[in-house]
């Protein structure tokens, strides 16, 4: 019985973060302009917060929490691998005195700071909704 508690608690808490997660989408998606989703979509006209992940975008119908989770835990990998390839690697070429054309590529440190910002983050938000 003890397990059974245990896989219905974490069905139960998984229920809640997808159902809150889905209600911040809708909220963000009403907030990023002031037209209506019919609107929009007869204009062809979308505005999106997109994570990048280590494999590229997916385009799928509708995105869970897990699948915001997975991504998020890609884009810190992938922060981190641009971190140890390029950043330490160009300061290594620069000490050495080795002349180089700049690299350029993208920094989503952006994306991980509006959902790991404490407060005010996404995920500091959907806790705080939680308690």
């Amino acid at each position: 019985k003890v397990e059974q508690a245990r896989t219905a608690r974490d069905a139960l808490a998984k229920a809640i973060y997808e159902a809150l997660f889905s209600f911040l989408v809708a909220r963000i998606n009403r907030s990023l302009t002031k037209k209506g989703p019919q609107e929009r979509e007869e204009e062809g006209k979308h505005m999106t917060i997109g994570v990048l992940d280590i494999f590229g975008f997916e385009i799928l119908p509708t995105n869970s929490f897990e699948q915001l989770c997975i991504n998020y835990c890609n884009e810190r990998l992938h922060v981190f691998f641009n971190q140890e390839c390029f950043q330490m690697e160009l300061s290594v070429y620069a000490s050495e005195g080795v002349q180089m054309d700049s690299i350029q590529y993208n920094d989503n440190s952006s994306v991980l700071d509006f959902l790991e910002a404490r407060p005010g983050g996404l995920f500091a938000m959907m806790e705080d909704e939680l308690r």
